[in-house]
C-alpha cells in the first residue's frame, strides 16, 4: 500500500484516511504509541491522559501538496518528583516537537535554501508544492548544523571583499579535497595565525605575497611550507614593467609612429592606396602656445604637493580624486597623453583596392568577390566583405573616397605595451611583434626588461626553480629601479617564492572558491550578514 510505503511503521504512526481537498492531500492518521517516555525525567509510562491533533506540512506527492492531520496521544506522567504531569508522544523520525512541517520537508527546504537565494527558493518551492516564506528560508540556513570539516594539510589562503576597497575577509581553502575550511571575518595576520594556532597540523601554506599573510602563516603554523601563488608572481612583475613603461612614455609614442610609417611604406612600395593619418598628440608634444586642459592643470597641482612631501592618500583627499589617477601622477615624470585607440578596420579592408578593381570590371556579385579574396588569403567572414562593398557603393556606384585604405598609429598605450612585453611570441599577431620589436630596438632599458619578462615567466610556466638565483643576479645588475626593487621583495619571501617554483601547489582552486562565494552574495543581492554568507558557503549539507 502506498501509504505503508510514505509513512512506514518505524514513524510510530497509522494512516486512517486520505482526503482530497482541492490540490491539497489531507492525511488523516493517528499515532501508534502504547508508552512514552516524558521528555523532563525520561520516566516511561503507558497511561494515555488525552488526545490531540497536530497539522504539520509534509512532502508534495504526485503534484498535490501534503498536510497531516494527525491525533496525538498525551500520557500522564507517574514520577512524582518530576515538573511534567502530562506530556505528548514524539515522533522522532518524522516530527519535532512543535514544528509546523515535517523533518524530511524542512532538510528539502533548508537544501534548496543553500543552493539559491531566499527569494529565488522561495518561489522555486512554491511551484514544487513546498510553499515557504524567504524568510523561513533564511532561518533554516542559519539552523543547519555546520559540517564538520577537518583541519587540511594543505591549505589555500586568499582574501575576498566584503564590500569592494573598503573591507575584506579571508578564505581558507582545502586544496587536497577542493572544500572551503573556513570563512574569517577580516584580512589580518592575526585572525590567519589564530586560525591556525586552533587548528594544528596544517603542513603546506599556499598563498599570495601580501605582508598580512605572510606575517600570520609564520606565526600561526611556523613549520609549515609556505608556497608563494605563481599567477600573484606574474602579476607582480607584469605590475613592475607598467611602472617602467609609465616614465617611457615618450618611446612608446615614438615606436608606434615609427611602425606606422613602415607600414606607408610598404604599403606604397606593394602600390596599395594607403593615408596614414597620424594623431598630433601621438607624434609630438603640445605647443608651449596651447592652453593647459583640466587634466593638465591637476597633474602639475599634484606634482606640487608631490614635491611638498604631501602622500598619495592625502593629496587624493585634497584634490578630490581617485587615488589611482593620483598613483598614476606620482610615478610620471611628464603629463601622460591619451593615445588614440586603434582604427576599427575590417579584416576585409586590405582587399578594398582589388574588390574595387573587380568591381568595375563587372563582377558585382559579393558572393563571388567573397570567394575571390578568400582564394587569396581573406579569413574573414562573408558578412566583412558584405558590409565592406555596402560602404563603398553610392547608388550602384563606387564612392572613390570611400575606397581609399585609411590606417592610423596604433595605439601603444602602457596597458598595451605592458601586454606586448609579458606574452610569448604565439600569443602576438604580425603588427604586435612588429610594435614590440620595435619598443625593443628603440629603447635599451626597455629590451633588457622584454628578456628579463620572458626569462622570468619561463621560470613560472616550466618552475625552474635551479634557475631562480641566476635570475635574481641578472635583475638587480639590469639598471632598472623597478626591476630592482622587485629583486627585494622576492628575496625578502625567498623561500616561498622557491617553493612555486618547485612544487604543483597554487592559488587557482581558491581563485575558484572566491569565484563562488562573489555569486552566493550576488545572488543574495549582497545583503547577506557575514554569518549566513559562511554557512552558504561552507555551511552546506550534503544534497540528496
Amino acid at each position: 500500500m502506498l501509504a505503508e510505503v510514505l509513512w512506514p511503521e518505524e514513524m510510530d504512526l497509522c494512516v486512517d484516511k486520505i482526503n482530497v481537498v482541492e490540490e491539497t492531500l489531507v492525511v488523516i492518521a493517528h499515532g501508534t504509541q502504547e508508552m512514552a517516555h516524558c521528555p523532563a525525567c525520561q520516566e516511561s509510562s503507558s497511561r494515555i491522559h488525552s488526545q490531540y491533533q497536530r497539522c504539520p506540512a509534509d512532502l508534495p506527492c504526485v503534484g498535490y501538496t501534503v498536510r497531516l492531520n494527525l491525533i496525538v496521544p498525551r500520557f500522564f506522567c507517574d514520577n512524582a518528583a518530576c515538573s511534567h504531569r502530562t506530556f505528548a508522544a514524539r515522533f522522532p523520525i518524522l516530527l519535532n516537537p512543535y514544528a509546523r512541517r515535517t523533518t524530511r520537508l524542512r532538510q528539502q527546504q533548508g537544501q534548496v535554501g543553500f543552493v539559491v537565494s531566499a527569494e529565488t527558493g522561495s518561489s522555486l518551492l512554491g511551484i514544487l508544492g513546498m510553499l515557504t516564506s524567504p524568510d523561513t528560508l533564511i532561518r533554516l540556513v542559519r539552523q543547519t548544523p555546520e559540517t564538520s570539516v577537518e583541519t587540511p594539510r594543505v591549505l589555500g589562503v586568499d582574501d575576498w571583499a566584503k564590500r569592494k576597497g573598503q573591507s575584506y575577509g579571508t578564505i581558507l581553502v582545502d586544496l587536497e579535497k577542493h572544500e572551503v575550511v573556513d570563512l574569517l571575518p577580516e584580512r589580518s595576520a592575526e585572525s590567519l595565525s589564530q586560525w591556525l594556532q586552533e587548528h594544528p597540523g596544517v603542513e603546506i601554506i599556499s598563498r599570495d605575497r601580501g605582508a598580512e599573510y605572510i606575517e600570520g602563516a609564520t606565526a600561526g603554523a611556523g613549520d609549515a611550507l609556505q608556497i608563494a601563488d605563481r599567477f600573484h608572481l606574474f602579476q607582480n612583475i607584469t605590475n613592475a614593467v607598467r611602472k617602467m613603461l609609465k616614465k617611457r612614455t615618450r618611446k612608446l609614442r615614438e615606436a608606434a609612429h615609427q611602425v606606422a610609417q613602415e607600414l606607408q611604406e610598404e604599403a606604397d612600395s606593394q602600390n596599395k592606396t594607403i593615408v596614414i593619418e597620424p594623431n598630433s598628440e601621438a607624434v609630438s608634444s603640445p605647443k608651449e602656445s596651447e592652453q593647459p586642459t583640466l587634466s593638465e592643470i591637476r597633474f602639475a597641482e599634484v606634482k606640487a604637493l608631490q614635491a611638498e612631501g604631501w602622500s598619495r592618500r592625502a593629496v587624493a583627499g585634497h584634490l578630490n580624486m581617485d587615488r589611482r589617477t593620483v598613483g598614476n601622477y606620482f610615478s610620471a615624470e611628464t603629463y601622460p597623453k591619451r593615445q588614440p585607440g586603434w582604427q576599427s578596420t575590417s579584416k576585409a579592408t586590405p582587399y578594398i583596392p582589388y574588390l574595387v578593381q573587380r568591381w568595375l570590371e563587372g563582377c558585382q556579385t559579393v558572393t563571388e568577390l567573397y570567394d575571390e579574396v578568400v582564394a587569396q588569403g581573406f579569413s574573414g567572414h562573408y558578412m566583412s566583405v558584405y558590409r565592406t562593398m555596402q560602404k563603398l557603393l553610392k547608388d550602384g556606384k563606387i564612392n572613390q573616397a570611400a575606397a581609399s585604405v585609411s590606417i592610423s598609429i596604433p595605439n601603444l598605450s602602457v596597458t598595451v605595451a605592458t601586454w606586448l612585453l609579458v606574452h610569448t611570441d604565439d600569443r602576438l599577431d604580425d603588427n604586435q611583434r612588429r610594435l614590440r620589436d620595435k619598443l625593443c630596438q628603440i629603447s635599451q632599458d626597455i629590451k633588457r626588461a622584454y628578456a628579463l619578462v620572458q626569462s622570468f615567466c619561463k621560470l613560472l610556466r616550466e618552475r625552474q626553480a635551479d634557475q631562480l638565483d641566476n635570475w635574481l643576479d641578472q635583475a638587480e645588475k639590469c639598471g632598472i629601479d623597478v626591476f630592482r626593487n622587485f629583486v627585494v621583495g622576492l628575496r625578502k619571501d625567498y623561500a616561498a617564492v622557491k617553493a612555486a617554483l618547485t612544487y604543483e601547489w597554487s592559488q587557482g582552486q581558491v581563485e575558484g572558491q572566491v569565484n563562488r562565494l562573489k555569486l552566493i552574495k550576488r545572488e543574495m543581492y549582497g545583503r547577506a550578514n557575514f554569518d549566513l554568507l559562511r554557512k552558504k558557503v561552507i555551511g552546506a549539507p550534503m544534497l540528496c
